[in-house]
């Protein structure tokens, strides 16, 4: 059954759910997440995207009788939490498949949703994929299928609207492949897969300022993984960081999105053997350090995340508790990145560093410049 793919095999997981890179201490009380009005019903390995006119897309994924979902919700923001409402169906039902959104000159704010599965036991894996288009609110089919069906995974989109796609479960029981689709062509082709032998699946992935995918964390083998690995296109070729350096945690099922100042932020999500969390990192892409971010009010797997176009994250869903036990939820939360310009404290005084959309006020900073405190969400130490 579905269950005993993502449930039952995992709680079986052998994982040093410590393992610990390099991370900086403490979060600000500032920077805090607040519960935001809940989905309409509990649902989890669903998908939710950002959109253009500052609103948010859910789709797919599984509800609490275990029934694999084709419907959405659009959620609008507002000062009372945001409000949800009933979007178009899409034509497949979707559970752990992978959205994004591209922006390219072809399918400027389009939504593109890949592989999944539409059955409870995904007994075949999808490698189809639609498209909704922000303009008439509808999905359309026809869009280039992926070379392999496959679930259980992430994808990135470059700025000139290359989805690649690092891993998953495929129908080749055991192993797995990377894929790549080129929109001046509109076909898909394979490219460097990172772990030759062994299927990853259950990872973060998207797209760094600098326009290079990453991939994080996740499934590899049987095991939960603190892999960390950067994708350069013209080389063809996964630099992965050296054991210790990269992502900080050996986890699966967590949320993962952009912030708008560059940084990616990575929320809860599980370890094997019934471990779940709350915490929250966020990797600073010039130094491609973590550095933890605040704690959500609540243990979060099989979630999604997006950051809205205010600088708002996000988080809806997915299954809280132990694994094993656990139960799926319907709430969600916000955390309020800021909306002014950057400053850092240097020498005890608050210097301005940059115009960015979602920095450090210069009144943020004046309340913890000298205390030794950092707002890890936006600032260095």
């Amino acid at each position: 059954t579905m269950f005993s793919i993502s449930s039952a095999m995992l709680v079986a997981l052998s994982v040093l759910a410590l393992t610990t890179a390099p991370v900086a201490a403490g979060a600000h009380a500032e920077e805090q997440w607040v519960p935001a009005t809940a989905l309409p019903a509990p649902r989890r390995w669903h998908r939710m995207v950002a959109l253009p006119d500052g609103t948010a897309l859910v789709a797919g994924g599984v509800d609490d009788h275990g029934a694999v979902l084709r419907d959405t919700l659009i959620y609008t923001p507002d000062e009372n939490g945001g409000r949800w409402a009933e979007g178009p169906p899409m034509a497949t039902p979707r559970f752990a498949f992978a959205m994004v959104v591209s922006h390219d000159n072809t399918r400027e704010g389009s939504v593109i949703a890949l592989g999944g599965c539409s059955t409870t036991g995904c007994e075949s894996r999808l490698a189809s994929a639609e498209v909704y288009d922000t303009l008439t609110r509808k999905w359309r089919t026809g869009f280039p299928h992926m070379r392999s069906g496959r679930s259980h995974f992430n994808a990135a989109i470059t700025s000139e609207g290359r989805i690649v796609v690092p891993g998953g479960l495929t129908n080749e029981s055991g192993r797995s492949s990377a894929e790549l689709f080129e929109p001046l062509t509109g076909e898909w082709r394979p490219i460097d897969y990172v772990f030759v032998t062994q299927a990853i699946f259950n990872f973060g992935a998207g797209t760094l300022p600098d326009n290079r995918p990453i991939m994080v964390g996740g499934v590899k083998g049987t095991l939960a993984s603190d892999n960390e690995a950067t994708y350069d296109y013209n080389a063809n070729r996964w630099a992965v960081a050296r054991p210790g350096s990269g992502f900080p945690r050996a986890l699966f099922d967590f949320g993962f999105a952009a912030l708008p100042n560059g940084s990616m932020l990575a929320t809860g999500g599980a370890a094997g053997l019934g471990t779940t969390y709350d915490w929250a990192w966020r990797l600073n892409a010039s130094t491609m350090i973590w550095h933890r971010a605040p704690r959500m009010l609540r243990t979060r797997f099989g979630h999604a995340m997006c950051t809205l176009e205010d600088g708002t994250v996000l988080v809806s869903g997915g299954a809280t508790g132990e694994q094993g036990s656990e139960e799926l939820t319907a709430t969600t939360e916000i955390i309020r990145v800021g909306s002014t310009a950057e400053y850092r404290c240097v020498d005890n005084k608050c210097v301005k560093v940059s115009d960015g959309k979602a920095g450090v006020s210069h009144e943020q900073c004046s309340k913890f410049c000298g205390s030794g405190e950092t707002l890890l969400l936006n600032q260095e130490v």
